[in-house]
């Protein structure tokens, strides 16, 4: 009969936050050595880990031209422009992006790349205000970045010229011999949000422990399991606990 108590007023274990949070303090340390090892070893991997990439760029300036003057049964005439400079400047990025485009640059090179890969290489910047685009395209050989900004720059301007109506694009600065650039990765960012994981990861570990442990550890809990009243209880001391008996009873 004691025996089926002991076991049914198993499951009316209550754990407090206090006591919670006491443990998890107790085990801080581990927490915080894990964290720091784990930071470390994220920062020195990391650290090594760089790549190459060559990069080289040009720069567009769009305008379109007055507006053509036509003879018309004896009376001048006024034909605008089909777009406005900053209209086309707009519809740069989609065109140089184009699958069209791209394949063009492909069948014209000898490059092994695919159209998303050169898509990839491609960054499209817009300055309204000058009326001034600036193509970047980053390659991983320095042929690579300079085939494609040229053959780029060459379709791109000619597609726009032949489909829309005044547009002009003079090349202000021709894509030349592409930069050698190291690309490094955030290693200190890395490192820290890596140390932060682990410390959650951790504190959570602890607490799933907590709440899953069923031994009692104060009196109050010993009276709610058992049914029994608590007289007294012996503190629990640094001698107490090298004790031989009191490891043996543990």
């Amino acid at each position: 009969m004691v025996q089926s108590d002991i076991i049914n007023s198993s499951a009316d274990v209550e754990i407090s936050l206090s006591g919670l949070f006491r443990s998890v303090f107790k085990k801080l340390w581990i927490v915080l050595i894990a964290a720091v090892l784990v930071g470390a070893f994220v920062f020195f991997t990391t650290r090594g880990d760089e790549s190459q990439a060559y990069t080289t760029s040009y720069k567009n300036y769009f305008y379109t031209e007055s507006p053509l003057i036509e003879a018309k049964d004896g009376s001048l005439v006024s034909a605008p422009c089909s777009m406005s400079a900053n209209a086309i400047m707009q519809l740069y990025n989609y065109i140089a992006t184009n699958d069209d485009i791209l394949q063009q640059i492909i069948e014209n090179s000898s490059l092994d790349l695919t159209a998303d890969e050169i898509k990839s290489m491609i960054s499209v910047d817009l300055d309204s205000s000058a009326s001034i685009v600036t193509v970047t395209i980053i390659g991983n050989t320095s042929e690579e970045a300079y085939t494609v900004a040229e053959l780029l720059n060459k379709f791109v301007s000619e597609e726009i010229t032949a489909k829309i109506e005044c547009s002009r694009i003079e090349t202000l600065v021709e894509p030349s011999t592409p930069v050698l650039q190291v690309i490094n990765k955030n290693t200190i960012k890395s490192a820290v949000m890596a140390s932060l994981l682990t410390i959650i990861i951790s504190i959570v570990i602890i607490v799933i422990i907590e709440f899953a442990e069923d031994k009692v550890k104060t009196p109050q809990q010993l009276e709610e399991r058992f049914g029994i009243v608590v007289l007294g209880c012996i503190p629990e001391t640094k001698k107490s606990l090298n004790s031989k008996y009191t490891r043996n009873f543990k």
